[in-house]
């Protein structure tokens, strides 16, 4: 019995090496990823961000096969020359892949800034750096989180009717006593339109707290052409950003 069981360890232990060589062999023919610089097709750069918000970016692109996937966006910031780098990455697999298009978009936040105007490179290769578009920063006017109430939209989408396109809302209220005022829809840029869906609180003692989904339209401004952001505020500061060509 004694010569049994030690015959039994030293195949239970032969086995676990054997299954631990056979995995190390399979992962060592798995080819790894690696992370490359990628410069932007687009880079959008609302202008309604003060001193006291949480400034963002948008960046849009075309990946040029199924070998690519989004990869962390990293940036600096040189408050001395008032200058943001960045540096635009994604994962490249050595395939096999489709030599097709694909599109990504990504919203790079960069949290509250100093007032001023930021100039802004994106990494090309290594350390070289291009300047893709500035980034202007306004001074806050009260200590309040944004200069209005927000709706609490939580999901956005672009629709056609009769080949106009409408902006769609929608969202959750959470009291009874809130109610959405008006949806400002300012086209800043060229290529940006920035909307304000401004919510205001009547005043009661019957107010509670309901959950109340709502949707709301808009028709987009005229006149847009070409690939155009979509920016729009939300209560909870996390803004929704859409990029589409018109």
């Amino acid at each position: 019995m004694k010569n049994f069981r030690h015959a039994f360890t030293k195949l239970t232990l032969l086995t676990g090496l054997l299954l631990t060589l056979q995995s190390g062999l399979a992962n060592a023919q798995v080819p790894p990823s690696q992370l490359v610089s990628l410069h932007p097709d687009h880079v959008f750069t609302p202008t309604g961000f003060d001193s006291n918000d949480n400034s963002q970016v948008v960046i849009e692109g075309m990946f040029s096969s199924t070998c690519f996937k989004v990869g962390p966006v990293k940036w600096s910031v040189d408050l001395a020359n008032h200058r943001i780098a960045i540096s635009n990455t994604a994962y490249y697999y050595d395939g096999p892949c489709l030599r097709v298009l694909v599109p990504y978009q990504k919203t790079i936040d960069l949290g509250r800034l100093l007032p001023g105007q930021y100039s802004l490179w994106f990494e090309k290769s290594g350390e070289s750096f291009t300047q893709m578009g500035e980034l202007n920063i306004k001074p806050n006017t009260s200590a309040s989180p944004d200069e209005y109430m927000y709706a609490p939209v939580t999901e956005a989408i672009i629709s056609l009717d009769n080949k106009t396109p409408i902006l769609v809302l929608s969202g959750t209220v959470t009291n009874t006593c809130m109610k959405l005022q008006t949806v400002r829809l300012l086209r800043t840029k060229k290529d940006v339109v920035e909307v304000l869906p401004i919510t205001a609180m009547t005043a009661g003692k019957n107010c509670k707290d309901i959950r109340s989904p709502f949707t709301v339209t808009r028709p987009l401004p005229p006149g847009l052409e070409g690939t155009t952001l979509v920016h729009i505020r939300s209560l909870n500061g996390k803004s929704i950003n859409l990029v589409y060509d018109f």
